[in-house]
């Protein structure tokens, strides 16, 4: 993934116009199709080659997610069916889009901020909420991340969803970000680390089994040199004003 975009930036274009302001239309894909799943097709997947969204599964909190870069507790309100919903999605663009270059994916989740706004008439603003946290601190014995000789491109990671993240050139906000997204809470980075870094970091995802990997906070101390503690602080969140199911295409 391209390295973090913030709620306000993305959301910019929403607020401006919501507010009054006049700004040019969002980009949007060429072709979009947007349908309830496939009941022979349940299982929930995306891909995003070349800038078209193909999405199996996929609820509008999920949607919203990806259009926004935001976790799911960071999407609240909206109607009771947000989340329950489940869609297949497959729009274009007009031209392929580099999708891991960070315009490429910018243009990508303002299409998606499209088609949602358009399709959903979907209405949402951000806020400030204050949330049970995650402090991603330097541990007792020191850091031990590996710093990137030199960076030559923004910074990308990858997790595989299996208790495995490998990242190159990403900055300690970007790791707290990616972590948050495997906690299911917001966690800040507190470290006050420069720099970029190139880390792999494994863990065991699920706590009830019993295997040789370490868990998720066991593997940040002791394959990073850091460690999370727990906290209150103020977290970026999308409140949903206003959502309706879309039409049939």
């Amino acid at each position: 993934m391209c390295r973090t975009i913030t709620i306000a930036a993305l959301i910019s274009f929403v607020s401006a116009v919501l507010g009054g302001q006049t700004l040019p239309a969002l980009p949007q894909f060429e072709v979009a199709s947007i349908k309830p799943i496939d009941p022979a097709n349940p299982q929930k997947s995306v891909n995003l080659r070349g800038g078209e969204l193909k999405a199996t599964s996929y609820s509008l909190k999920n949607l919203i997610q990806l259009g926004w870069d935001v976790r799911s507790f960071q999407v609240l309100g909206g109607p009771a069916w947000l989340d329950s919903d489940k869609y297949d999605v497959d729009a274009k663009p007009a031209v392929p889009l580099e999708i891991f270059a960070s315009e490429g994916m910018r243009q990508f989740r303002l299409m998606v901020q499209s088609l949602l706004a358009g399709r959903f008439r979907l209405k949402l603003h951000p806020e400030t909420q204050e949330m049970r946290v995650y402090f991603l601190v330097v541990g007792r014995n020191g850091p031990s991340p590996k710093r990137t000789a030199e960076a030559v491109g923004p910074g990308t990671s990858m997790r595989d969803g299996k208790g495995r993240l490998t990242a190159t050139q990403i900055d300690m906000g970007m790791l707290a970000h990616d972590l948050g997204g495997e906690l299911g809470v917001a966690v800040i980075d507190k470290t006050n680390l420069d720099g970029a870094f190139d880390i792999t970091l494994e863990w065991n995802p699920d706590e009830d089994a019993s295997g040789s990997s370490p868990s998720i906070f066991t593997a940040i101390q002791e394959q990073l040199g850091l460690k999370l503690d727990v906290g209150r602080g103020p977290v970026e969140i999308l409140r949903v004003d206003h959502a309706e199911r879309p039409s049939e295409n």
